[in-house]
């Protein structure tokens, strides 16, 4: 009888890992994912800026020392 109670346990422990489990963690990795190309394109927008802003900023300090 102990035996078919903790197969039962097992088997709800393996259904709930299939429909709880796996799905949470595919939705923490789909996360995961879309915030490291966010990351991403967020350096590169910065780092062009912040190019920007040095370029501009050289340009201007140049015109003001003359």
């Amino acid at each position: 009888m102990q035996q078919q109670v903790d197969n039962i346990e097992t088997k709800v422990d393996r259904m709930y890992e299939a429909f709880i489990g796996n799905e949470f963690n595919e939705g923490i990795i789909s996360e995961v994912k879309s915030n490291t190309k966010h990351r991403k394109n967020s350096l590169k927008v910065n780092g062009f800026i912040a190019g920007l802003a040095i370029v501009i900023g050289g340009a201007i300090s140049k015109f003001l020392l003359l």
